[in-house]
């Protein structure tokens, strides 16, 4: 996958300004808004698009506290019907990108349902723009993180890097205890059992920014690995707490990017 710098961003969806990192109109950016060079060559950019489909007007971007120094992005204000992008075009720009990823919050003053606020995330490789337009990133709702969340069908060949991301939303900054399990995709055989923590790094708000553990082949919990296809599963250990995650494979020869996402 391409490499990231120690950049963040955040982003949240909100009908009502709350102090919940965990509201159900929140929103996750699994990768932030950066430009970044890689591997190979490449030079990295994701660009957030966002469209108010609703009846009143919207904002997105902090909530519920102040920025004392200097807040993630500037608030993107967006008029009923209109559409706007958030991107980042300064390399390694710390206060916008980030491998952990970023929550959204949507503000507004009128009722509007977070499903009135439509988002296109989307990667590409500027150095290879012009064979591909890139690929499309979750965006990722709190309804669908799950106690337990399964990837299936990752491929396990020098041919490609994968990158496993794992996420968690919480109120504070105790880590989340995570389990991530490992299985032959064809026979079913348990590979890897191994206890993971979620955190932020020091200083990361739980309000702009999840809890996030990333792991890399060929190293890490992918090392090794005889069987050619594997399923993933990252089980909350904590009762009631949800996880969300996700693989980029990446193709060493024409970078092109594949998701896998639970389904």
């Amino acid at each position: 996958m391409f490499q990231l710098k120690n950049v963040i961003v955040c982003c949240t969806l909100l009908i009502v300004t709350s102090l919940s990192a965990a509201d159900q109109n929140t929103v996750l950016l699994p990768l932030g808004v950066f430009t970044t060079s890689g591997a190979f060559g490449s030079l990295w950019q994701t660009e957030l698009a966002v469209k108010n489909a609703s009846g009143a007007a919207v904002e997105i971007d902090h909530v519920g506290i102040t920025c004392v120094v200097t807040c993630p992005f500037p608030p993107l204000e967006l008029s009923p019907g209109k559409a706007g992008t958030i991107k980042n075009e300064v390399v390694n720009d710390t206060a916008l990108g980030s491998s952990s990823g970023i929550l959204m919050h949507v503000t507004s003053r009128d009722l509007v349902s977070a499903d009135d606020v439509r988002f296109n995330f989307r990667v590409r490789d500027l150095s290879r723009e012009t064979v591909g337009l890139g690929t499309e990133l979750p965006v990722v709702r709190m309804d669908q993180f799950r106690e337990a969340v399964h990837l299936l069908n990752i491929p396990v060949s020098p041919m490609f890097r994968v990158t496993l991301r794992m996420y968690a939303v919480t109120d504070n900054n105790v880590p989340v205890p995570v389990v991530l399990r490992i299985f032959d995709f064809a026979t079913g055989e348990k590979l890897v059992e191994q206890s993971i923590s979620l955190s932020r790094s020091v200083g990361q708000s739980p309000t702009w920014f999840p809890a996030f553990a990333q792991i890399d082949s060929p190293s890490g919990s992918f090392l090794g690995l005889t069987a050619s296809r594997v399923n993933v599963e990252v089980a909350a250990v904590q009762s009631k707490q949800n996880v969300w995650a996700f693989a980029s494979v990446t193709n060493n020869e024409s970078q092109q990017i594949t998701t896998i996402t639970p389904q």
